[in-house]
């Protein structure tokens, strides 16, 4: 499963969020991971950072709902 983190400079949700999903990826072998500043990521308008992205699709802004992410990487 493809995760795409969007984030940018200065934002500590941002930090948040890169944190709990590099923790994710070491539990679950299935997850890439790629984090991704905003102003180099043009494959889709995104305006609130963190976004993240779960193969190419919108799955939350702000801080990551772990217990639901989880459900759907185990689904």
């Amino acid at each position: 499963m493809l995760l795409t983190l969007v984030i940018n400079d200065n934002c500590k949700s941002c930090v948040r969020a890169e944190k709990d999903l590099q923790d994710l990826a070491v539990q679950y072998p299935s997850i890439l991971l790629r984090i991704v500043n905003i102003n180099s990521f043009y494959e889709k308008k995104v305006a609130i950072t963190p976004a993240l992205f779960l193969n190419e699709e919108l799955f939350s802004y702000g801080d990551i709902d772990k217990s639901k992410l989880i459900a759907i990487i185990t689904d």
